[in-house]
């Protein structure tokens, strides 16, 4: 298998999302996705360019690089003149699991250089998650309610990549996308039911949609404290975020 990805963009910014929120941060986003969620911010992730940018954190192209890139190519970038300087690398999409041999390198590159690594995948294949979860830091996996991807059921594959994490005393968390739909709050329920076995070994993140897409405005705060209620009587460890780097105005 070849150790080489198509990538949409890398950048060094700050995470805007879950627990490493604020972490000075390279982000490296992969292109290719199998789903096509409502609320989509990254569809150009959809298609594989012929070239992918080097942006700094306001999202003003530097350069240009050719795909598919190597990790080697990205560990070279890595050790330059970044700003700000990272602490983390997050491979991102799109989505990661689709290119495993990059993944594996890349991360081993990064780890040999101190630093740590954060994967942020849509949990989809538990088998090829393993194989990564041994050089991976952070886990940040998604639970796309059915009516986030049309209606479809992705429960079994995100909760068979979340026992593999589990099983791993991986440090995870599991966003869930609220946007306040009409069929969301049984949907959330359901979701709840699942993940609560699982309850002690990971931090729900609850993030508010930032309006992209086909979802025009966000959930109400009597919605969000709703749900978030719901998750907390249930006894899972609670984080409520939006988007911190849309409102910081960065990449």
């Amino acid at each position: 298998m070849s150790a080489q990805a198509p990538l949409i963009e890398i950048f060094s910014a700050f995470q805007g999302e879950g627990p490493m929120v604020g972490r000075p941060t390279l982000f490296v986003r992969t292109a290719g996705c199998p789903l096509r969620c409502r609320w989509c911010d990254t569809v150009e992730s959809h298609e594989v360019p012929g070239l992918f940018a080097r942006k700094d954190a306001l999202g003003r192209v530097l350069g240009r690089e050719r795909n598919p890139a190597t990790p080697e190519r990205i560990l070279e970038l890595l050790d330059g003149d970044l700003a700000p300087r990272p602490e983390w690398v997050s491979l991102t999409g799109g989505e990661p699991l689709l290119h495993p041999a990059f993944a594996a390198a890349l991360f081993g590159g990064v780890r040999a250089r101190g630093l740590q690594t954060h994967l942020e995948t849509a949990a989809l294949d538990a088998g090829v998650l393993r194989g990564l979860l041994p050089l991976v830091d952070h886990l940040s996996m998604d639970w796309k309610l059915p009516a986030a991807v049309g209606g479809k059921d992705l429960a079994e594959g995100h909760l068979d990549c979340l026992e593999a994490a589990v099983s791993r005393s991986t440090d995870v968390a599991v966003k869930v996308v609220l946007c306040g739909t009409e069929g969301e709050p049984p949907e959330f329920e359901a979701a709840l039911d699942r993940l609560e076995p699982f309850r002690a070994s990971f931090r729900l993140v609850l993030q508010l949609v930032t309006p992209c897409g086909q979802v025009r405005e966000g959930p109400s705060p009597d919605y969000l404290l709703a749900q978030s209620a719901e998750a907390l009587e249930r006894g899972f460890s609670v984080l409520v975020l939006p988007q911190v780097h849309r409102m910081l105005g960065l990449s």
